[in-house]
Parts: structure tokens; C-alpha cells; sequence
């Protein structure tokens, strides 16, 4: 990673709320899960937290739709919004759209009842 990418994350991570894991454990378990910590984890990670924040949803009480934009340079906001949401494919509540977002967008996570959040 370099190091403008290290400075961006940490900026990010360091805006969480308090009541989260601490910036550490952020990006131990974004390297846990992702298998080596992206720099766009940050930013899916502070949409999820958002997301759940914005809707009042209870732990576990998402699913959600991921789309990827032709722009992304890779997955890693669609580990992040898995960390912050709980939301994973083994369980079913998150989903990989085949289709991709919309022209001009970085990516698109939807919640299933329709509630969309544009990146």
C-alpha cells in the first residue's frame, strides 16, 4: 500500500465513531477478511456504519446489494460495508450484483427494502 493510501485510510478510520472497534481492530480484521488491508476498506466500512446508522438497523438486519462501478479499482468497499453491516454471502444478506452501477459512479449498495446509497 502506499503511503498516500496508508494516510487516507488512517484519516478515515480515525473519523469512525467511538462506540466501534478502535481504528486498530479495523484494520486488523479488514486484513483478516480481505486478506491484505485495502485502501478503499475505509470508505465501505463508514458507508455500512452510515447505512446501518441512517435506517436504525438492528445487528444482523441487513441485506444488502452491491454493485460495482466500471471505475472501482477493486473490492475492498464491498469488504468494508460487509464488516460495518454484518451483512456476508455465506449468510445470504450480501450479494454481488453481476450488473455494474451506474455510469459515473465508484459503486452502488443497495439495503433490501430499496434504500439505495450512491458512492
Amino acid at each position: 500500500m502506499s503511503v498516500r493510501a496508508a494516510l487516507c485510510s488512517a484519516v478515515i478510520l480515525l473519523t469512525l465513531p467511538a462506540w466501534a472497534e478502535s481504528p486498530t481492530e479495523w484494520i486488523e480484521l479488514g486484513a483478516r477478511v480481505h486478506g491484505a488491508f485495502g485502501a478503499f476498506i475505509p470508505i465501505g466500512i463508514r458507508i455500512g456504519l452510515d447505512a446501518k446508522e441512517r435506517i436504525k438497523a438492528d445487528p444482523r438486519g441487513l441485506a444488502v446489494t452491491y454493485y460495482t462501478g466500471e471505475k472501482a479499482p477493486c473490492p475492498c468497499i464491498a469488504d468494508g460495508v460487509m464488516l460495518a453491516t454484518n451483512a456476508s454471502p455465506g449468510q445470504g444478506t450480501l450479494v454481488i450484483a453481476p450488473e455494474k452501477a451506474p455510469a459515473g459512479l465508484l459503486a452502488v449498495a443497495a439495503e433490501g427494502l430499496g434504500m439505495e446509497q450512491d458512492l
